[in-house]
């Protein structure tokens, strides 16, 4: 499964609202600078 931008807007949006930050880290990073499609997602939070 190849989550949407729109799944990540929602998850990003949780975290903000909930007063925390969440980062897209890793090697999913490099792979969209890349306009590869990354096998995984990685995330840090403050939470």
């Amino acid at each position: 499964m190849n989550p949407t931008p729109q799944v990540f807007d929602r998850l990003f949006d949780l975290f903000e609202g909930a007063g925390f930050e969440l980062y897209m880290v890793g090697g999913c990073v490099r792979d969209l600078l890349l306009e590869l499609e990354p096998k995984d997602y990685d995330f840090a939070t403050d939470a």
